[in-house]
């Protein structure tokens, strides 16, 4: 084997490897809820988390407008780098992608979330330079719980190829997962 060759299987080795790592975080967070939740189904357990009243929930927000904070700063960069991931890597849901402008909203996929809005609508968040955000929290947090849940399925389920948009999707969402649950 020539150096060139032990280099490169080195740094390969070196690199973070996300959906290992989401798969472990998903399972503390079920685990969280099923411990919260009296419900028989996950299902039933996330519509109850969706809806927030937990410090899961009020973690986000304190992260989502805590702009003065590195950490909330590394967050909100976070969901911006999401909502790009997302909408290059063209995760199917339905008969459409899952995207911050497209995030199934019910179980048959027939109501959607719109968490974008345009620089000169009302009630908006500037996540990063160009990205507006809905300031409605319950539909933000409702949205990317959905997100996450989503993404999960398809994981899970062998839905989601290992691309490196899909993986950078993942890496996003474990990096903004892995913050909001720091308190749990």
């Amino acid at each position: 084997m020539s150096d060139s060759e032990n280099i490169a299987l080195w740094k390969k080795k070196s690199e973070i490897e996300y959906i290992a790592l989401f798969v472990p975080l998903w399972l503390s967070l079920n685990a969280w809820m099923r411990d919260r939740y009296n419900e028989d189904t996950d299902r039933k357990r996330l519509e109850l988390f969706k809806h927030g009243g937990h410090k899961i929930y009020d973690e986000f927000f304190t992260l989502l407008f805590d702009s003065d904070d590195a950490r909330s700063k590394a967050f909100q960069g976070n969901l911006a780098e999401l909502h790009k991931a997302l909408k290059n890597a063209n995760i199917p849901c339905n008969d459409k992608f899952i995207s911050f402008a497209c995030i199934p909203d019910d179980r048959d996929g027939d109501q959607y979330i719109n968490l974008l809005k345009d620089e000169g609508q009302q009630n908006k968040i500037e996540l990063a330079e160009g990205i507006w955000l809905d300031n409605d929290k319950p539909k933000l947090f409702r949205g990317f719980v959905e997100i996450l849940y989503r993404i999960r399925c398809a994981l899970f389920h062998g839905d989601l190829k290992p691309t490196a948009e899909n993986e950078r999707v993942i890496k996003q969402l474990y990096l903004i997962t892995v913050e909001i649950m720091k308190r749990v």
